[in-house]
């Protein structure tokens, strides 16, 4: 499956990133939504409302 990433700074951050660790786009993606997902479920402690992801946020375009 294709990593598809239409948003120019999205993108931008992605290849930096995976350029910083030799990671492939792909990992540098999953790896930080992982990391951001492990972070709201800390701040809420662990409750499953962590677990829904990123629905309750607003969209950044």
């Amino acid at each position: 499956m294709e990593l598809n990433i239409r948003n120019p700074e999205a993108d931008r951050l992605a290849e930096e990133s995976a350029r910083a660790t030799g990671e492939t786009k792909t990992d540098a993606v999953i790896r930080a939504r992982q990391d951001r997902l492990d972070r709201m479920r800390r701040e809420r402690g662990g409750h499953a409302a962590g677990a829904r992801g990123e629905a309750g946020f607003r969209s950044v375009r």
